[in-house]
């Protein structure tokens, strides 16, 4: 019998940092592959109380493993804008990267509704509603959504069972 590549921890059968499918510990070379090689990589603000709550409903609803996360604070995210010339402004935009293009604001979450099993992907159906109308909505939204959900002092750290999902985390 061969040996585990990672140990688990006595009592919470979760394995260590070293375990296959971990990433925390790769360098920034093979973790911009790993980002390069999801479906998408979506880039949120880990401040956000409602982007937070998205990336969780995200976490529980790709069952395929095609999304990968990344706080636009982090800086793997700042390495993914830097090299997709995105430029960093405010944190108010959802990003998503897929096959080398970029989408941001109403098309990003369009983009990620792709992803998820129905009934969810039948939301995709909006792309039909002009971008200016979707985006002046978009827009509205992340104005307010501090005041609406709060914000958060840190970027909060993934859960144990998502963390390999995540390319890097502040």
């Amino acid at each position: 019998m061969e040996p585990e590549t990672g140990s688990r921890d006595r009592g919470t059968g979760v394995r260590s940092k070293n375990s296959p499918g971990d990433i925390r510990h790769l360098d920034a070379g093979t973790i911009e592959k790993l980002a390069s090689s999801a479906t998408a990589l979506v880039l949120f603000d880990g401040l956000c109380n409602l982007c937070d709550s998205l990336v969780e409903f995200l976490l529980r609803h790709d069952r395929k493993n095609r999304l990968r996360f990344a706080a636009l604070q982090s800086e793997a995210a700042k390495r993914q804008m830097q090299r997709h010339q995105v430029t960093p402004g405010r944190p108010d935009s959802l990003i998503v990267i897929e096959s080398e293009r970029v989408y941001q604001k109403s098309s990003a979450v369009l983009r990620i509704v792709r992803h998820l099993p129905a009934p969810w992907r039948l939301l995709s159906i909006f792309e039909i509603v002009p971008q200016k109308l979707r985006d002046w909505i978009y827009d509205w939204i992340a104005k307010h959504r501090y005041r609406w959900f709060g914000r958060r002092a840190s970027c909060r750290r993934p859960p144990q069972n998502f963390q390999k999902k995540f390319i890097d985390f502040p």
